[in-house]
């Protein structure tokens, strides 16, 4: 709870120093920015963006450590942005790999041409945090599915930003 008093106090002062402030948001996913945009606008209330957003569904932290922050880019008309890729691609990645993906999965991705994988540190700490969470199932292939997952998520976050930015 400390942690997301913080990041509201960070936001505040944030927005006092640049008014066009926005905020990402990677407890939302992306086919749920639309319901994120009316919360915003005020068309609908806390309890119909988290059934519209299938918020407890798909993120499941207490409501409480967000609702702060959303109420502040509410009140304050902040652009809110969903970061994340829905559930069903990461867990079809995590079980497949690439093949997994359907054509629906890929409309939420950045182009895999610009997705690398060649990141050792990254690789490094993501197989530090499989062996610590999954070490039952420590196989070569399990991990690179894993990370493959943790990858695109990460990319697709960051994707995002960018394209608002620009």
């Amino acid at each position: 709870a400390r942690d997301h008093q913080a990041q509201l106090a960070i936001l505040k002062a944030l927005h006092r120093q640049n008014p066009q402030i926005a905020i990402a948001m990677e407890m939302f996913q992306l086919p749920y920015q639309n319901a994120l945009d009316r919360y915003i606008r005020g068309e609908i209330d806390e309890s119909q963006l988290r059934e519209q957003t299938e918020y407890q569904q798909r993120w499941g932290y207490d409501w409480a450590y967000y609702a702060p922050i959303l109420r502040y880019a509410r009140k304050y008309q902040l652009n809110a942005i969903a970061l994340n890729v829905p559930t069903e691609t990461i867990r079809r990645v995590a079980t497949s790999g690439w093949p997994g993906l359907t054509s629906q999965d890929k409309q939420w991705l950045p182009p895999r041409s610009e997705i690398r994988t060649d990141y050792p540190q990254y690789r490094e700490r993501l197989r530090e945090i499989f062996n610590g969470m999954h070490a039952e199932y420590n196989s070569s292939g399990k991990f690179e599915f894993f990370f493959l997952a943790q990858l695109l998520w990460d990319e697709t976050m960051a994707a995002n930003i960018a394209k608002f930015a620009t």
